[in-house]
């Protein structure tokens, strides 16, 4: 089974209590950590608004690895469309498995997000690099 995706070397990596992410050619990677806790609302509130300390209301292009990423409750997915369109542009996943690609599916099927995503295999995070990098300027 394919491995999550690795930081290049010599590039800055920030911990959160969930994962992990990084900057290569102005695109934000994120993977998962493999037992990742689930954040209770108190937590969740908290590591947002450290994000948008450090970042305000910059938007990005992102690359998610979904290796280790869990089925959210509703209340999660309906949190999580009403934050991400604040700083996203565009979002490519890595998808490992079927289960995966029904999450992905169910996610954007719910509420269609404001900004394109599009799945992807792993070992494809090249080709995905080169999708997002269309929407970098908008």
């Amino acid at each position: 089974m394919a491995e999550v995706m690795q930081p290049p070397a010599g590039i800055e990596v920030t911990e959160t209590i969930t994962g992990f992410f990084w900057f290569e050619d102005g695109i934000m990677c994120s993977v998962s950590k493999p037992n990742a806790p689930k954040l209770s609302p108190e937590q969740e509130k908290e590591e947002t608004e450290k994000f948008y300390a450090r970042f305000g209301k910059q938007k990005f292009c992102m690359l998610i690895d979904g290796k280790h990423v869990k089925q959210n409750s509703r209340e999660e997915r309906q949190k999580a469309a009403e934050i991400l369109p604040d700083f996203v542009k565009a979002i490519a996943i890595i998808v490992h498995n079927p289960l995966g690609r029904i999450l992905v599916n169910l996610f954007v099927g719910l509420q269609k997000p404001p900004y394109p995503l599009k799945m992807f295999k792993p070992g494809e995070e090249s080709k995905a690099k080169e999708w997002l990098k269309q929407y970098q300027n908008n």
